[in-house]
């Protein structure tokens, strides 16, 4: 089964940076990230990502563009 999620950054200062995520069905959820710790936190999950894969795939991609120093306008996890 592919998974498809599109990440789009929504906002972002010297400290934390705020994505919003969605998957093929629509369904919508938002990730904040402390920039100066490299940690995700869930702001808003996504409907029925109850087991987290959606966040947990979509904080992976953007923990890896904040590891290689830029954290572009939109990106996304696909597998």
């Amino acid at each position: 089964m592919a998974i498809y999620i599109e990440i789009d950054k929504l906002s972002e200062d010297e400290y934390f940076a705020v994505f919003s995520y969605r998957d093929e069905e629509g369904r919508v959820g938002q990730i904040k990230l402390d920039k100066k710790l490299g940690k995700t936190t869930l702001v808003k999950a996504a409907a029925g990502d109850e087991q987290g894969g959606l966040y947990t795939r979509a904080s992976y991609k953007i923990l890896e563009h904040w590891r290689n120093g830029k954290l572009p306008d939109s990106t996304c996890w696909a597998s």
